[in-house]
């Protein structure tokens, strides 16, 4: 049995880009193509972000480096590690499969996973991978071999093959057929080591086998990724938690002043008031991913400040994804893939203080992970919310000032001071009120 719960912080990490620790690449450039472009190796940051060259051009992160990494995950305070695709494909961020049952070669091997896997379990961490069922690479051979292409895939109307998004790549797996989907329940078995799995493009994916592969899975859990309302998941079996984009538009659409303190509560509400109360330990809520560009790009340093606050505070787990906590930057998809960096003299190191104080924060108090929530204020003039988390045996009370203007808070036995920017959380237990974790700007 793994140490900690479920609920403690995930930590999303985009193997190519996270660190190398093989002192040259382990494939060499050119051995195979990507629509047409032979894959190369670079550290330009030109190369690496921008498209197309950021799909064919590695970067050459590695599982050993994951694993040499492991000292920085644990002082953060990680519980769970999600990685996104990790076996043999022809891009860099490998949502291309080309064999299920093997590590991508410039990753490493079958045996660096397993010994990820292994101190991974050693140290309390909780391993998920990223399962991309949807679709395959048109070189995986089910797709090279015309026979299996027809039962195996989806057919268009011209005699193809369905696209993802029609983009003429990335052919559509056609699991209604009984035959695909055993082939996928064998994935998962091929690979025991995961303690679960999220699963990419779930609201492309027929119900039908969604609950199967759940069932299968268990007692690994199934997180989905749906970018809209996906309460259906949760309340029809077919999956343990969301990774949750209502979270990560709600917080978007506030720290950009383009919804008002009522309006955020009303949209968190759709998840909070509406998902099952089992759920909140797999409910993922986000930021930013390798899909979107930087939070703090979006918004702001200090603003990026207050939303770690929500994020660490509202029902839910949180999910940080790779150099969020040290301050990394990217207006566009291709630059929020930018490589870790490791050089702690570009880190801000304030920001990373401000998140393991808020995840130790949450570890030590329960209430955050596991309280009912409250809404308590919410102040226009002033862009202020302050809401409450509540067990049997304590509560805690949490205040953001957004805006420009002072916001005071009377409460049952105590009163909340919120300066323009500031934020607070007051901790009470067994009827002790003590104010834990004020900041001033």
């Amino acid at each position: 049995m793994l140490a900690g719960m479920p609920s403690d912080l995930v930590y999303q990490i985009f193997p190519d880009r996270w660190r190398r620790e093989a002192p040259e690449p382990r494939v060499a450039a050119g051995a195979w193509r990507w629509r047409n472009h032979p894959i190369r190796f670079s550290s330009d940051p030109r190369q690496l972000t921008v498209n197309p060259s950021d799909q064919y051009t590695f970067y050459g992160g590695d599982l050993a480096g994951v694993t040499a990494s492991l000292p920085y995950l644990q002082e953060l305070g990680v519980g769970t590690l999600y990685l996104t695709p990790i076996f043999q494909a022809r891009s860099t961020h490998r949502y291309d499969a080309v064999d299920y049952g093997a590590i991508d070669p410039i990753l490493g091997t079958r045996a660096d996973f397993s010994e990820l896997a292994t101190r991974l379990r050693a140290g309390g961490i909780r391993l998920f991978l990223d399962g991309v069922f949807n679709h395959t690479s048109e070189d995986h051979p089910w797709h090279r071999d015309a026979a299996r292409r027809g039962r195996f895939y989806v057919p268009d109307a011209a005699g193809g093959t369905m696209t993802w998004q029609g983009g003429g790549t990335l052919p559509k797996l056609d699991t209604q057929r009984p035959a695909v989907a055993r082939e996928i329940l064998r994935v998962l078995d091929a690979w025991p080591e995961t303690d679960g799995w999220r699963l990419d493009a779930a609201h492309l994916l027929p119900q039908a086998f969604l609950a199967r592969l759940r069932k299968h899975a268990h007692p690994r859990p199934i997180v989905v990724e749906d970018w809209f309302y996906a309460r259906h998941y949760l309340a029809r079996g077919l999956a343990d938690g969301v990774t949750n984009m209502l979270f990560r538009e709600a917080m978007r659409s506030y720290f950009r002043e383009d919804c008002s303190p009522e309006t955020l509560f009303e949209r968190l509400g759709l998840y909070i008031d509406r998902y099952p109360r089992r759920a909140m330990a797999h409910t993922w809520n986000l930021l930013d991913n390798h899909d979107l560009p930087r939070f703090r790009s979006l918004v702001g340093r200090d603003r990026l400040f207050r939303a770690l606050v929500l994020l660490f505070t509202l029902p839910g787990t949180p999910l940080l994804y790779q150099g969020t906590e040290i301050g990394m930057e990217g207006k566009t998809e291709g630059e929020s893939r930018s490589p870790m960096i490791w050089d702690r003299r570009r880190w801000d190191l304030e920001l990373l203080a401000h998140v393991r104080e808020l995840n130790a924060l949450r570890r030590e108090n329960p209430v955050l992970m596991r309280g009912s929530f409250a809404q308590l204020a919410a102040d226009n003039r002033s862009r202020t919310l302050v809401f409450e988390r509540r067990t049997a045996s304590a509560r805690a009370v949490v205040g953001v000032n957004d805006g420009h203007h002072a916001f005071r808070y009377q409460g049952d036995g105590f009163r909340m001071d919120l300066p323009p920017g500031c934020w607070q959380l007051l901790i009470e237990s067994r009827g002790i009120g003590r104010r834990i974790w004020p900041h001033e700007p």
